[in-house]
């Protein structure tokens, strides 16, 4: 029985992923910021361990990172992320830059520092961080920050898995497409139809679909598999 981190897994494409890894028999540690969402419905299934750590806080980062249990995760997905919205890009304030930063750069490169050196000494990882279609296409102006972030997210995949690779530990990113999840009703400007139209699938992709993608990252069925990045955009480019 292999050990799964899951940051980022109170809902969305995080739920999917624990409620996929339990079901196939790991133990799962789901991270959360603070609320429990859609773990609530499983907080009291054997196997599962739900801790909290604030992104945005390095000391938080730094602590979680020192939990033993962390230390010694078979598997990794790095899947929380922020994203703020604004009117336009003239309005982007570095404070925001740099909160958005700390959570989807800073935490997953120090969460790839704690578990790879047990990775490697067991001869065997898994770590699978989660970017966006918005690499591919250039994302908005007005949400610049977020776009790059994914960018180097996936760089740093890239760059990590010529050293990893001999070790048979292997990392992975995912680029994922437009999905249904709450995140959507952040942004209430956003017509979600007229988005949709620009999806060669012609819909947007249901969280557990995403999770099966991720699930295989995470597999010995995956082992030829490191530094590329997946498309999972039901076509988009």
């Amino acid at each position: 029985m292999r050990t799964a981190l899951v940051t980022g897994a109170n809902s969305g494409i995080g739920f999917a992923v624990v409620t996929k890894l339990l079901a196939e028999g790991h133990k799962v540690i789901a991270h959360i910021r603070e609320n429990l969402g859609d773990l609530e419905e499983i907080r009291d299934v054997s196997h599962l361990e739900i801790i909290r750590g604030d992104f945005s806080d390095i000391e938080s980062v730094s602590q979680m990172a020192s939990d033993p249990k962390v230390q010694a995760v078979d598997i990794l997905v790095n899947n929380a992320g922020t994203y703020c919205f604004r009117e336009d890009f003239e309005s982007i304030a570095v404070k925001e830059v740099e909160h958005l930063l700390r959570v989807n750069v800073i935490a997953p490169m120090v969460l790839c520092q704690t578990v790879i050196p047990t990775m490697i000494e067991r001869g065997w990882g898994r770590i699978v961080n989660i970017s966006s279609v918005s690499v591919s296409h250039g994302g908005a102006a007005r949400t610049i920050d977020y776009t790059f972030s994914k960018s180097a997210l996936e760089s740093m995949t890239w760059t990590l898995s010529k050293s990893l690779a001999p070790k048979n530990v292997l990392i992975n990113a995912l680029r994922v497409g437009v999905t249904d999840t709450k995140l959507h009703q952040l942004n209430s400007t956003k017509n979600l139809e007229d988005r949709i139209r620009t999806i060669p699938l012609g819909r947007m992709a249901d969280p557990g679909e995403i999770a099966e993608t991720i699930f295989f990252l995470c597999s010995d069925r995956a082992s030829f598999i490191s530094g590329t990045v997946l498309e999972a955009t039901g076509g988009e480019k």
